[in-house]
């Protein structure tokens, strides 16, 4: 059973003392796997409480408290993360309070890009952080080709649903046999880029959600603004990227093969949420995806070259 806001103010103000809680809003809804609220203090500021309803979310936030002990220096007039406020338990389960900064949802469609570029440009930084630090930190850590196995099995699930289109599987199909693709430096991803965990605050960006983060694929965190910019704004992106952060030639290549592979993902967790009016949205978008496939108009996932990056060496 949920627990109720109440319940959960009740457990910040034990995890936060000398805060006094003026009001409460349940926030489940951007957080699955967590009892959640925003709450705000007296003095105007508000917080975050997490409360996980599974071991799996308790793992969840196990890595999130690591990886926000990780990205905190990168805080600055650019870029707003969570901080930890405070800590208890509910029984034998951890119930966490975060700083909490609320944003506007930044618009991938929209003509200015300035919000857009300053994501990339912040991912590049993330990035950037130390693999050898975040493993210390036990934050999960995968190789290319760890990736590349776990990315062929999930693709034999979402072929055995039947649902999406023969002409996409080839296509994901050849581009995961192209090894040229999968020659990247592995990186610290935050790993669940989305609506709910980036926006905007001014002039600063708004990064939340890091329970996901792992060391991966950079193109991973980059596949959201992929499937969702133009083909202007997602080159000025890769500018902004560049200048942060060194990649390899084929990280747009792999963020868009990303984009397309989420379609399907969505719509397979819509039916499985038995969300049936998402589902058919969802697999409009794949059919129209799977068009434009047919009619040789979707990018080339093909590796601009075999050498790329040694997969084997990790940022320092």
């Amino acid at each position: 059973m949920a627990k109720s806001h109440l319940i959960l103010a009740a457990l910040a103000a034990a995890a936060v003392s000398g805060k006094n809680f003026v009001s409460t809003e349940l926030s489940s809804e951007q957080t699955p796997g967590f009892d959640s609220a925003v709450l705000t203090s007296a003095a105007g500021n508000q917080y975050r409480v997490l409360a996980p309803q599974n071991k799996a979310a308790e793992k969840e936030l196990a890595v999130e408290l690591a990886a926000l002990k990780l990205i905190r220096p990168l805080a600055s007039s650019t870029l707003l993360v969570p901080e930890i406020v405070g800590s208890t338990t509910d029984g034998d389960a951890p119930v966490v309070v975060l700083s909490f900064h609320q944003s506007k949802q930044i618009k991938l469609g929209a003509k200015n890009s300035e919000s857009v570029e300053l994501l990339a440009a912040e991912l590049g930084r993330v990035h950037s952080l130390s693999v050898i630090e975040a493993q210390k930190l036990e934050i999960p850590s995968y190789t290319s080709t760890e990736l590349v196995t776990e990315l062929v099995n999930e693709l034999d699930k979402l072929a055995d649903t039947g649902k999406v289109p023969g002409v996409l599987l080839s296509r994901w199909e050849k581009a995961l046999e192209d090894i040229g693709l999968w020659r990247y430096r592995p990186a610290v991803i935050h790993g669940a880029i989305g609506i709910d965990n980036v926006g905007t605050s001014g002039d600063q960006l708004v990064m939340r959600g890091f329970g996901s983060m792992r060391v991966s694929d950079p193109a991973e965190d980059l596949a959201w603004i992929a499937g969702g910019s133009s083909e202007a704004i997602l080159n000025a992106c890769f500018e902004q990227y560049s200048e942060i952060r060194d990649s390899d030639e084929n990280l747009v290549k792999r963020a868009i093969f990303y984009s397309e592979l989420e379609i399907a993902r969505w719509l397979v967790y819509c039916i499985e949420n038995e969300d049936s009016r998402a589902a058919e949205a969802a697999q409009a978008d794949l059919d129209n995806l799977a068009e434009d496939a047919q009619r040789s108009d979707l990018p080339s996932l093909e590796a601009t070259s075999f050498i790329g990056l040694n997969t084997e060496q990790p940022d320092s």
